[in-house]
């Protein structure tokens, strides 16, 4: 997992969650990958939430990484074998979606549409003038 992806998620903001099977032991304290991993997350402030294994032969593989600012996360660990030689990790998450406005908007059928019409609609307007050369940025926008 590269920082590009947590540097572009922070700009947004917003909370986030990133889930699922890294394939990296986090819980092996001598393990280069999770030693990276660990100073990513410090850097950007997360923290991983599953705790114990959850690959049959042992590790902690499965990861829930929220913003240490979401202090509560509870996740259950069904035990690895029944479905997969993974876990199923379910966690209880306490983001609620915020909802838009839905705004108004007109909407026409193409097939209804006079392409005749259109086209000379285009042709009268200042669409299809060819600008001037010395036209500011402003104009041409």
């Amino acid at each position: 997992m590269q920082s590009t992806l947590f540097e572009s998620v922070s700009l947004l903001g917003c909370p986030y969650v990133v889930g699922g099977d890294l394939n990296i032991r986090v819980e092996d304290p001598v393990d280069p990958d999770a030693v990276q991993l660990a100073a990513l997350f410090d850097t950007f402030g997360l923290l991983q939430r599953v705790r114990g294994p959850t690959h049959e032969r042992g590790g902690t593989l499965d990861l829930v990484i929220v913003p240490e600012d979401i202090v509560d996360v509870p996740t259950v660990m069904c035990p690895p074998g029944y479905v997969s030689d993974h876990g199923l990790v379910i966690a209880d998450l306490p983001i609620r979606p915020v909802f838009q406005a839905v705004s108004p908007r007109t909407v026409r059928g193409w097939r209804s549409v006079d392409r005749s019409a259109f086209l000379q609609a285009v042709s009268d307007s200042s669409l299809s003038e060819v600008p001037p050369s010395d036209a500011a940025a402003d104009e041409l926008f």
